[in-house]
């Protein structure tokens, strides 16, 4: 009596695990394959064209087939209040990813400069020379020239004279001519950034390299100035503020008006 008592509770334990088992695999089966909701294209979007929702529409897709990179919800909030833009062609009926969305300030402006008259002209870089690194491809800055200035003792002294503003940056690479990665708003002891505007793949922070070459987009007219002066003496970069407008400066002169005396200040010591 007591073997059938024992065999029987072992039956019912069996029965037991097997029911909980099975509940749990139809349990993770049913959330698997329950159907969520993403966002499709509904129109050809042109990059850098605006994306608003009457552009998406929505398509159900079982729960294990959508990963992190679909639109999330903030995603769609940035979408409503408008501004946001392609960041690359899409096509009706293609799923919309985050990466293919940014904001409209980010639009690449030389997608709407005519380039006809302009030129590309490389201005030797450090990251003391250019802002601390904080620079990339659609910035606007500064070009200061700084150079010797003889007094009529034959005393040299230097000046730096801001001749360029609001020039726009064309590309900025590394010293091995790779396109160069800001990293100036990165800590120490964070190890990735995006490698790229898609957000594939990533780059260790620890084997980003500083910029060597800023290249700027100048008329033809400018450039030759550039190089003109890149001949005498050497050409440095101011960055600029998204609020930053034009200013007249006369240049700044350190150096002697005389054997005893040294001046230092404001003054315009170019003539054209």
């Amino acid at each position: 009596m007591a073997r059938n008592n024992k065999k029987l509770a072992v039956l019912l334990v069996e029965i037991s695990l097997v029911g909980f088992f099975s509940i749990g695999m139809y349990s993770y089966m049913q959330k698997e394959l329950t159907p969520v909701e993403v966002y499709i294209y509904k129109n050809k979007i042109v990059k850098n064209s605006e994306i608003e929702m009457s552009d998406l529409r929505t398509k159900m897709i079982p729960a294990k087939a959508k990963d992190s990179g679909f639109l999330t919800e903030k995603d769609i909030e940035d979408i409503k209040k408008g501004g946001m833009v392609a960041s690359t062609d899409v096509e009706p009926g293609q799923y919309a990813y985050s990466n293919q969305v940014k904001p409209g300030s980010k639009i690449d402006p030389f997608d709407t400069v005519d380039l006809t008259s302009y030129r590309k002209i490389s201005i030797p870089v450090t990251y003391e020379t250019s802002v601390a690194g904080e620079i990339q491809r659609g910035d606007k800055v500064d070009l200061v020239f700084t150079g010797a200035v003889t007094n009529q003792s034959g005393v040299e002294g230097s000046y730096a004279k801001t001749f360029m503003q609001d020039i726009l940056v064309y590309s900025v690479t590394t010293g091995e001519g790779f396109e160069y990665v800001s990293h100036s708003h990165l800590k120490k002891s964070e190890s990735v950034v995006p490698a790229d505007e898609s957000g594939d793949g990533a780059i260790p922070a620890e084997d980003l390299t500083a910029p060597a070459l800023v290249t700027i987009a100048v008329p033809l007219n400018q450039a030759e100035e550039i190089l003109a002066r890149l001949e005498k003496g050497t050409v440095k970069i101011l960055g600029r503020f998204d609020e930053s407008e034009f200013t007249n400066s006369p240049g700044f002169v350190y150096g002697v008006s005389s054997p005893d005396n040294l001046f230092v200040g404001e003054k315009n010591v170019e003539v054209k």
